[in-house]
């Protein structure tokens, strides 16, 4: 057994370790839509103090191993993982694993991997320190699961036994994870270290990570000696290897001289994988080059306008969250007089992730700049970013706004990300009971407008009430209702057309009657479709019966635009007949440009109406 002094002492920093480890260790990126957003960490288990003083945590250790003297060390483990405290739990285990790595370090993994697989990676980073080739030769002979262990202290290999780190990777498959850059993460340390021999390493690599083991030599070659990394690569034969070379070696000279590596952009393929947040080339070596001179970065984008594409602008976005923590004005000052197109994009998704912590102080900022597109621009970010995180507060800054003709877009867009697009729509009727008359009918106007959007599958659903809705109706101004009404009309038929459509009826005003037709029919059309048609074809002809014709055509029209077409040929009203006509059309074009021809022929339309629909453009 190691001496009680030692044991602890890896006990105690090991468990130590484990916990700082998890606070540093960067999340993956990831893009909220607008919407996205990063999720939020569980809470750490809070953790009992040590008992006072080194020996007397001995003597509790020594105690413990008293009572467990007759147990081998498998035993004594799963004892360990049944004390409640937590920071024990972790010492002890710690300090077990660490005696055991000296004694038996073959039966300690196969019992971990069968009993608590969780603490492998642990264990074979502390072989790796006390006997590193006794533990990758063990490894490499064993099966699937051992050298799984191996892809996860690669790392550590590149450091204590760099001479074998090629034969390690060789005998790795390929990740299943397709973002896996563990053996190019080891070779960049091997190539800080020394780049020729991590060439050299890298060369004799074989198999399904040879291209990453490439592109990690580059990176840490190209931070050294830039030129020197893409001659490197542009010797080597055309292929996946040698692209990612090329890119390895930009993003490592990118750190270094900023200017030259983007300078030579077009060197790399620009694609990277559309699912992967920033992983195109010109991302990421924006955003080495973003954090060696900002202001440089910038004035290079001003000056090659149109060389990079928005989607490589997001590789500045941690660079913007990182300077927003710094120099918060001057960040926002460079942001606007740059002119780039997209800045605001890059802004915007900053302070949904890491740039949110100076919310505060750019609100504040902002409140002393004069208006311009930036500023408007920055502060709808501001609040898409609170209301999506924080609703409660996003009304409160919402409520700080004037009611002004300037302010009312930005209110508008405020309180859409209080109920995130509508998404979180059952947050309505709680914020509706804080908000000031000023806000409440920006509010019911969002929730008329998302509430059957999302009223089936996974989303939440407006709750709707007839008798509540009709009476808040009352509370929007005459020239904001308009669209309240189509909305009032959508929910409610979403679960009682009839009714919905015997209180559109009702409506005096012929614009509002024809919206509510309108949104109540198509409403009735998503869930049953046949109820509603032969609702409409008892409907005597005039303007009602119209409006509801129009609206179950276009309704229909890319799913049985036949059906559409005849419906739409039957409306009495010119204007509205020859919109739903065009709806129709586009659906047979799509469905079979041929019978699209023959139906258009049969219907008896004049020879200039049939020209304009031939010659019109479908969205879809």
């Amino acid at each position: 057994m190691l001496p009680l002094a030692r044991v602890l002492a890896f006990a105690l920093c090991g468990s130590a370790g484990f916990i700082v480890s998890r606070g540093l260790t960067p999340s993956p990126a990831s893009r909220p839509a607008v919407s996205a957003a990063t999720s939020t960490p569980a809470p750490q288990e809070e953790l009992a103090p040590p008992p006072e003083g080194e020996s007397a945590f001995l003597s509790e250790w020594n105690r413990f191993r008293q009572e467990h003297s007759g147990e081998d060390l498998s035993a004594n483990y799963l004892a360990v993982k049944d004390l409640k405290d937590s920071f024990r739990r972790r010492a002890f285990r710690a300090a077990l694993i660490a005696e055991w790595v000296t004694t038996d370090p073959k039966t300690a993994l196969s019992f971990l991997q069968q009993k608590d697989s969780g603490q492998t990676n642990s264990f074979i980073r502390e072989w790796m320190r006390v006997d590193p080739n006794g533990a990758i030769t063990t490894l490499l002979a064993g099966g699937e699961k051992a050298k799984a262990g191996l892809r996860a202290v690669l790392n550590d290999v590149a450091r204590v036994a760099p001479a074998r780190l090629a034969e390690v990777v060789s005998a790795l498959p390929k990740a299943e994870n397709r973002f896996d850059s563990t053996a190019q993460d080891a070779f960049a340390i091997l190539g800080a270290k020394d780049p020729e021999a991590a060439k050299a390493a890298a060369e004799s690599v074989t198999g399904p990570m040879r291209a990453q083991a490439l592109a990690g030599v580059a990176k840490a070659w190209g931070e050294k000696d830039g030129p020197a990394a893409i001659a490197w690569a542009q010797g080597m034969p055309a292929g996946e290897a040698r692209d990612g070379v090329l890119k390895g070696a930009l993003i490592g000279w990118a750190k270094t001289d900023p200017v030259a590596a983007l300078d030579k952009i077009d060197l790399a393929p620009p694609g990277g994988d559309e699912s992967y947040y920033a992983s195109d080339v010109g991302a990421q070596v924006l955003r080495e080059a973003g954090k060696k001179d900002w202001d440089t970065t910038l004035k290079w984008l001003q000056e090659h306008p149109g060389k990079l594409g928005r989607s490589s602008f997001s590789g500045l976005e941690g660079v913007i969250s990182q300077r927003l923590n710094t120099d918060m004005a001057g960040t926002l000052r460079s942001l606007s007089q740059s002119g780039i197109p997209g800045v605001d994009s890059m802004l915007g998704n900053s302070l949904l992730n890491d740039g949110y912590s100076q919310r505060d102080n750019l609100w504040a900022w902002l409140d002393q700049q004069p208006s311009t597109a930036f500023t408007k621009s920055a502060r709808s970010s501001l609040m898409n970013a609170i209301g999506w995180k924080d609703p409660d507060l996003g009304l409160e800054f919402i409520e700080r706004l004037g009611d002004s003709p300037e302010n009312r877009e930005l209110v508008q867009q405020g309180v859409r990300s209080l109920i995130n697009g509508g998404s979180q729509i059952d947050r309505l009727d709680g914020l509706l009971a804080k908000a000031s008359p000023k806000t409440r009918p920006y509010l019911l106007e969002a929730g008329l407008e998302y509430g059957l959007n999302y009223s089936s599958g996974s989303q939440q659903a407006l709750d709707f009430k007839p008798e509540v809705w009709l009476s808040r109706l009352e509370e929007l101004p005459p020239e904001r209702r308009s669209n309240a009404y189509s909305g009032i009309a959508q929910t409610w038929a979403a679960s009682d057309p009839e009714a919905a459509l015997k209180w559109a009826t009702g409506l005096q005003d012929s614009s509002q009657r024809q919206q509510a037709f309108m949104g109540a029919v198509s409403s009735w059309v998503r869930s049953d479709v046949y109820e509603a048609a032969a609702w409409v074809d008892k409907l005597p002809p005039g303007s009602d019966r119209d409006t509801a014709a129009q609206s179950l055509a276009n309704s229909i029209s890319m799913t049985q635009p036949e059906t559409a077409w005849t419906w739409a040929l039957s409306i009495g009203n010119e204007d509205s007949r020859r919109s739903s006509l065009q709806f129709a059309y586009w659906g047979l074009q799509k469905k079979d440009p041929a019978i699209a021809e023959q139906m258009l022929k049969s219907a008896n339309l004049p020879e200039a109406q049939m020209e304009a629909l031939r010659k019109s453009r479908s969205p879809y």
